[in-house]
């Protein structure tokens, strides 16, 4: 009497073979800059370098959720402003300048998003690497 034939598919197309299943985990739906992007957002700069360094695009957008005057609003901003805006410290903000991430015609500069944003640690950084005190925004 044989006890405890382990599992089996009872249904055509229930189990995955395992040859297809080796593909299907391997498949990984994200990008690179995607990673990147999340990274940054959740201030893991180590993470940040190595995507950099894998080639992921310093240049991407990211949501920035805590923009305007309503609860809700967002706006997509240069990665580069989003870290200047909200990393503490400024480490991811470290790796995305080292790439030599130039932000002429963005609008704005790393410097003012952090001075408008309160993020004193990023401002005291871009000051002790000789950004420039008189760079302006799109405003002037």
């Amino acid at each position: 009497m044989k006890v405890g034939g382990g599992v089996s598919c009872s249904r055509p197309g229930a189990c995955i073979r395992d040859d297809i299943a080796a593909d299907v985990e391997d498949e990984d739906p994200n990008t690179i800059d995607e990673y990147l992007a999340l990274a940054i957002e959740e201030e893991m700069p180590g993470r940040v370098q190595r995507y950099l360094r894998e080639g992921a695009n310093p240049y991407i957008t990211i949501t920035d959720e805590h923009t305007g005057p309503v609860e809700g609003d967002a706006e997509q901003v240069p990665a580069i402003i989003y870290a200047a805006r909200h990393s503490h410290p400024p480490s991811s903000l470290r790796s995305l300048l080292e790439g030599a991430i130039i932000w002429e015609g963005m609008g704005s500069t790393p410097l003012i998003e952090a001075a408008e944003w309160g993020n004193l640690h990023t401002v005291g950084y871009l000051l002790d690497i000789g950004v420039g005190i008189n760079d302006t925004n799109g405003k002037g």
